[in-house]
């Protein structure tokens, strides 16, 4: 119908209702002089597949059952906000401003031009931003005042994770992070109880951070950190000495030992030996593996070592 054939009575406000083929919608209007046509704006409507709508009638992109429609980046965008009777603060805000701007606020709120603080213990928000999947953090911000805020750790578009803030003192990207998987292409023969440096790493299977080995034999930290040292002994077949003993050693700066194991030996089968240490290296601590084995056996090694 029209919008022409309605005028005002009211300069505040006008409301009205009306059923069509297949919605019921609620229209409003304010600001008209007595007298003046009024414009219409959609508020709500119901239609006869179930949806309900609020802002203009449904887009049916996608599926639905409620459909928010407000102005693009603007305090009046589709946000929706819940509160308590505690205080007029939200306490929880879904900021639907924008492609590329679509949170989650917790304690905190967005007024259309910047975030605010809802509760001064701390705020969040969780959400899509700058091409990046954020969780954002503060705290101390009095209710109502625009809220200073970091961002805590985000997922970039390939799949990256980044942590910018502080884990055991120091800042953490799983992308750059050190790490360094070798393995050996062939057997090494040994015949010493005396822990040797095992040499025969040949073999890249995976690297990252500036970590790698040197001859074969020695890993140097790059960073400080903690790192997972993980690694596998296999012996091979032709191992000889049924009762004897073969031990596997991580050995930190060629003096200490870590993740010692020992298995019995036995003629005619290939055996596994695995051992796991995680330790706290400083920048230029070294990293190597050591065997010992009573009796004359070959082996071969693959080694995980990540920060």
């Amino acid at each position: 119908m029209p919008s022409s054939i309605w005028q005002s009575t009211s300069a505040n406000s006008n409301f009205r209702i009306n059923k069509d083929a297949s919605n019921l919608v609620t229209y409003r209007s304010s600001g008209n002089a007595v007298g003046t046509n009024i414009t219409w704006g959609y508020g709500y409507g119901l239609n006869t597949t179930g949806q309900f709508s609020i802002g203009r009638l449904p887009i049916n992109t996608g599926a639905q059952k409620l459909m928010i429609y407000g102005t693009d980046n603007s305090v009046n965008g589709p946000h929706i906000q819940t509160f308590t009777n505690s205080d007029n603060y939200p306490l929880f805000q879904l900021q639907s401003q924008s492609h590329n701007q679509v949170k989650c606020n917790f304690d905190l709120y967005w007024d259309g031009t910047d975030l605010r603080s809802s509760n001064s213990g701390s705020n969040f928000q969780l959400g899509k931003a700058s091409n990046q999947f954020q969780i954002v953090c503060g705290g101390g911000n009095a209710q109502g005042n625009i809220a200073t805020l970091v961002v805590g750790s985000y997922w970039d578009t390939s799949g990256n994770f980044f942590c910018n803030q502080g884990i055991t003192g120091a800042r953490l990207s799983l992308s750059a992070q050190p790490c360094l998987m070798m393995s050996a292409s062939s057997y090494m023969s040994v015949s010493t109880a005396t822990p040797t440096k095992f040499t025969g790493f040949d073999t890249t299977d995976y690297t990252s951070g500036s970590i790698g080995f040197t001859g074969g034999s020695t890993a140097t930290a790059p960073t400080l950190g903690t790192y997972l040292v993980t690694c596998e002994m296999a012996f091979d077949a032709n191992g000889t000495g049924t009762g004897n003993y073969n031990e596997i050693y991580i050995y930190k700066n060629g003096t200490t030992i870590y993740g010692r194991q020992r298995n019995s030996n036995s003629v005619g089968n290939i055996m596994c030996l695995t051992t796991s240490a995680q330790m706290r290296l400083a920048a230029s601590d070294t990293i190597e593996l050591r065997k010992a084995v009573p009796t004359s056996t070959q082996v071969r090694y693959q080694m995980v070592q990540q920060g």
